[in-house]
């Protein structure tokens, strides 16, 4: 038992120093995860987990972008392992967000896209954000305005309305993601999008679009659809939600509390 611990107690020396010598280049994913797990484990040998996460999640990044109750659940991992794992997501995801200089204007969809990427990157529900711009298309900030479980987001107008008013914005995007999914809007999306740009445009904010965020693809539903399909949609939004402008202004009154003249 004693010459076993030793020769596992070698195998992580020789694995962290292979990383200190390359920082991580040429080595293999399992290695990654492995040397990883190193922290949350301090006895077991992790090279077997390494392998049965990836068997599980596909790849390194579908490991990064799993649910932690799913991650609990591989065999030897544990809640301790997922919450590292997770953390670690988490901190890949800010530094994403810090190499998007956001003090320039955002002027393409381009631009969009790659921060609303970094933004979701390790995000296993479904969640809302809130792009906030002012006249210049400078972001103002970022607003997390729902999350729930996969297929069931909930998207609370209120907040989006206070978050308009708090940042003062004149421009604004919502964006959620499908983790399990592909970036193609439902439904459901698509009448959201058209209710939430009538009321937004009764108040003389402009509604830029809804992006739909699935790994590396992100789909604006205004922009991205075909334009037969996107005319189709808005006649049969606009048919369900019939109301005129004035009746909008009212059912926003009483719904926010908002005053139209402020």
């Amino acid at each position: 038992m004693s010459q076993q611990k030793n020769l596992h107690a070698g195998h992580r020396e020789r694995l962290r120093d292979k990383y200190i010598r390359s920082a991580g280049n040429g080595m293999e994913d399992h290695e990654i995860l492995e040397l990883l797990l190193f922290y949350s484990i301090p006895v077991r040998n992790t090279n077997d987990t390494a392998h049965l996460l990836l068997e599980r999640f596909g790849s390194i990044r579908g490991v990064f972008d799993a649910d932690i109750k799913e991650l609990a659940k591989v065999d030897n991992l544990g809640e301790k392992s997922a919450l590292l794992i997770k953390t670690v997501a988490s901190c890949i995801s800010r530094y994403n967000l810090c190499s998007t200089d956001t003090r320039r204007p955002f002027s393409t969809f381009a631009q969009i896209s790659e921060y609303l990427q970094n933004l979701y990157a390790g995000e296993a529900n479904e969640t809302a954000y809130l792009m906030l711009f002012n006249n210049s298309m400078r972001l103002l900030g970022t607003e997390r305005i729902g999350s729930g479980s996969v297929n069931d987001l909930p998207v609370n107008m209120r907040a989006i309305v206070q978050a308009v008013y708090n940042y003062n914005a004149s421009y604004v995007i919502l964006a959620h993601n499908h983790p399990a999914g592909i970036a193609i809007p439902s439904g459901s999306d698509i009448e959201m999008t058209y209710r939430l740009h009538r009321a937004l445009e009764c108040m003389g904010i402009n509604f830029i679009d809804h992006f739909i965020v699935a790994g590396k693809s992100c789909t604006p539903i205004l922009h991205g659809l075909d334009k037969k399909k996107v005319a189709y949609d808005a006649e049969f939004a606009s048919d369900r939600l019939a109301v005129s402008r004035c009746e909008l202004e009212n059912e926003l009154e009483r719904l926010f509390g908002t005053d139209k003249n402020s």
